[in-house]
């Protein structure tokens, strides 16, 4: 079994730059997992031209490293980028891997599941507030089609759970990413969101194509003060609405919890 590390840098073209951050972090990467395979890979295409031209230093793109480690024989391949932030260059990375995903979703013997909302934005490349409900849609049909075993969708927040989320100030507000990327696409349109108004027609997608619909907790509390609050329940309600519908369709499962009170475990709340 061959396993490697692919480390993703946006790069740099300063020697002492490359010594000192890029590599320092690689040879960490290689320290924790010894037996792993380091490779590097960047993102910026301007610095690697440079790189190239000036010091006569091949560094691979993503999708370069990626067929090089495929042909070898890897079997086990890990990408860590290095970008502080998610911005166009993280974007980037994950277009450049979505041949591999579709690859590894076929090959690969355990279960595999994504979060549509999270590829939407990187899908189209384009900004949130600019997707529409059937933009959505389609991510979800497009993961299906590649073979992934449950897609994660937060169906629960609805319009009336943001009126509560607003009403009813939490110490920790939203702390679930789909849940954040669902309720800032409806605040910055006015519609519904997506996943709860278009349901019967992601079942049917999810029916075809034998995948399991896990329903995220978007309100789930990030601080003991948020637990059970109104907002929670609000879509838990409306989560197990979906539920109840799902189990005459097609297979689902469902997420909860979050931070809890030890009063509250295991009392029914």
């Amino acid at each position: 079994m061959k396993k490697a590390i692919l480390v993703v840098s946006f790069g740099t073209s300063y020697q002492a730059a490359l010594k000192n951050n890029i590599l320092a972090v690689e040879t960490a990467i290689g320290d924790a997992f010894p037996g792993w395979e380091i490779r590097r890979a960047f993102t910026s295409s301007i610095i690697m031209k440079k790189l190239l031209r000036r010091d006569g230093m091949e560094i691979d793109t993503v999708s370069r490293a990626m067929e090089k480690l495929e042909k070898e024989g890897y079997t086990h391949i890990a990408v860590q980028p290095t970008h502080v932030m998610h911005g166009e260059e993280y974007e980037k990375l994950l277009s450049q891997l979505e041949p591999f995903r579709q690859k590894l979703t076929h090959e690969c013997p355990v279960m595999i599941g994504t979060v549509p909302v999270y590829d939407s934005v990187i899908h189209y490349q384009r900004d949130l507030a600019t997707l529409t409900a059937q933009d959505f849609i389609d991510v979800v049909r497009l993961h299906a089609e590649d073979g992934v075993d449950f897609v994660t969708l937060h169906c629960g927040i609805t319009r009336k759970t943001i009126e509560q989320i607003r009403k009813h100030k939490r110490k920790m507000n939203i702390v679930s990413r789909g849940g954040s990327l669902v309720f800032a696409w409806m605040c910055m349109t006015g519609n519904e969101n997506p996943f709860y108004e278009h349901f019967d027609e992601i079942c049917e997608i999810c029916a075809e194509h034998d995948v399991t619909i896990s329903l995220g907790d978007a309100c789930r509390p990030g601080c003991l003060a948020d637990a059970t609050d109104v907002c929670q329940i609000e879509e838990l309600v409306g989560g197990h609405d979906a539920l109840l519908y799902i189990v005459h369709v097609g297979q689902c499962q469902m997420l909860g919890g979050g931070h809890t009170p030890q009063h509250e475990q295991g009392s029914g709340r």
